[in-house]
């Protein structure tokens, strides 16, 4: 299985990767509000969290918005392997540095992350291709 990436290719390529990371963005947000709702925990807050939520969630979208699928298929295994990778490190990193995160907790959150990416390739992929 293979994906193809573009960037900087032309002015028109460059202009239909903004719009995949920006619905991208717009799904990785709205998943993440869904998952607070669901667990009814409250979203985090303060400046610090919304930076790294920013950080986090552009990131992803810039990933998949430069990703050309030759199908659904690639188009989700891409977005579930982009999903275990940024969400297993940044828990991993979370249960290293903070004594109150837990293992069951870190995990969920990383399937979560996997769901949410995969999802969002998806839906990318039927809106664009």
């Amino acid at each position: 299985m293979r994906t193809e990436l573009v960037y900087f290719d032309s002015e028109y390529q460059s202009r239909k990767g903004f719009l995949r990371g920006l619905a991208a963005l717009c799904f990785l947000i709205i998943f993440s509000f869904l998952w607070y709702e669901m667990i009814q925990k409250p979203i985090p807050s303060g400046k610090k969290a919304w930076v790294a939520m920013t950080i986090i969630f552009v990131l992803i979208a810039s990933a998949i918005g430069v990703q050309l699928p030759k199908d659904v298929k690639t188009a989700m295994v891409y977005g579930a392997l982009l999903g275990l990778v940024v969400y297993g490190v940044s828990n991993g990193m979370l249960l290293l540095t903070q004594c109150s995160q837990s293992v069951p907790w870190a995990m969920a959150e990383i399937g979560r992350g996997v769901v949410s990416t995969t999802l969002t390739s998806f839906l990318v992929y039927k809106i664009f291709f």
